[in-house]
């Protein structure tokens, strides 16, 4: 999975770094570890094609400017919509694992 990311955001002209990559991944293995299917209480997970969306709206708010670009896109990604309490949880995940 992680390969297929790094493919995915090297066609880019400002690539995430591979400690950036790293560290979104073990967010989500955080996550999916945490969803109610695996034993936790998250109601929502990503799916390596929301990894790949992400990791590219990362990429498009980096080159705009945007302050905290990652976690900007993985609101709009992920956390637009989610229950309130998931969005707490995974922001809480983020800011420990990023």
């Amino acid at each position: 999975e992680k390969k297929l990311l790094r493919l995915t955001v090297e066609k880019t002209d400002e690539p995430l770094s591979d400690d950036i990559l790293s560290l979104m991944m073990r967010l989500t293995k955080e996550i999916r570890n945490n969803f109610v299917g695996a034993g936790g209480g998250l109601s929502i997970t990503l799916s390596p094609r929301s990894l790949q969306v992400w990791a590219m709206e990362a990429v498009s708010y980096k080159k705009l400017g945007i302050n905290e670009p990652i976690l900007e896109a993985l609101r709009d990604t992920v956390l637009n919509g989610a229950p309130a309490d998931n969005v707490k949880t995974i922001e809480e995940l983020y800011r420990k694992w990023i």
